[in-house]
């Protein structure tokens, strides 16, 4: 179905994106409603530009991808972890952490070993020195990034946003639950 209105494909930007989606939404005949449309749809936009500016300005030069400061993340935080905890913790698939953990491993910045006492199939994941360090400068300039993103925010706007974003997550965690049962 095609929506009347658009601009030129050259001349899309994130508000002519947003407003199409909008009209497009609102054409469908189910029902869609176009204001839940375009929150979820700048939730996505937001993050997804986040995580590149993080990834461009702050992971990348020092060879990570987000996914990859993620895991050294919480490793900084916890010490120790398994893979599966790590999946859990930062957002992504078993598969994907697999990958991220053998590109971290392979370059030195975590070991992954099994505990005396496991069963055998189990690998608690440990930063390196090398690790520490990278994490360490990677989460100093990740938290000035933060900053200056967040910059437009008064500080009440920035804690609203905290409270509404730890309310989504929270409710998104207990109806993906509520689904799987």
């Amino acid at each position: 179905m095609s929506v009347p209105d658009n601009p030129a494909p050259h001349d899309i930007g994130p508000v002519e994106y947003s407003d199409a989606a909008m009209r497009y939404a609102s054409s469908i005949e189910d029902g869609v409603d176009a204001s839940h449309m375009r929150l979820g749809i700048n939730l996505v936009r937001a993050a997804n530009v986040f995580v590149g500016v993080s990834e461009r300005r702050v992971h990348r030069p020092k060879g990570l991808s987000w996914s990859g400061f993620s895991a050294m993340f919480a490793l900084s935080v916890f010490d120790a972890l398994e893979a599966r905890t790590i999946s859990r913790l930062i957002g992504v698939t078993r598969q994907a952490t697999s990958v991220v953990l053998a590109t971290l491993e392979r370059k030195g910045l975590i070991t992954r070993k099994r505990p005396r006492d496991a069963d055998g199939r189990l690998l608690t994941v440990r930063l390196t020195d090398e690790g520490r360090r990278i994490a360490r400068e990677a989460v100093t300039e990740q938290n000035l990034l933060v900053e200056r993103w967040f910059a437009p925010l008064t500080d009440d706007e920035r804690a609203q946003l905290d409270r509404l974003l730890e309310k989504l997550v929270n409710h998104g965690d207990a109806a993906d639950e509520a689904d799987r049962s």
